[in-house]
């Protein structure tokens, strides 16, 4: 039973620095269309998969939302919108988020 809790345990610590990554890159490379239109529809496939569920995630998820909001404030273009909207809509799992 404790090898399956240490298991567990490393294994949403793993995903936690998986996602750190996509952070990172989403930090330096807000406003650049092309780096955060394809990083915002591969975060999307990732959450909607329910591949991020254990709730020690919640703050990168939190970061997650608040790269996206801030990458599309004042934006006119409808791709990047729309890769917004479609994760913002898997967000939609973590209401403690949005």
């Amino acid at each position: 039973k404790a090898c399956l809790k240490r298991y567990k345990v490393k294994r949403s610590q793993i995903k936690a620095g998986f996602l750190e990554t996509f952070v990172k890159i989403f930090e330096k490379s807000l406003k650049e269309e092309r780096i955060t239109i394809p990083l915002m529809k591969t975060l999307e496939m990732l959450m909607s998969t329910n591949y991020v569920t254990e709730p020690e995630l919640e703050p990168v998820v939190t970061q997650i939302h608040r790269f996206t909001v801030k990458e599309n404030q004042g934006t006119k273009s409808i791709i990047k919108t729309l890769a917004a909207v479609d994760l913002h809509t898997s967000l939609l799992n973590y209401p403690q988020v949005c």
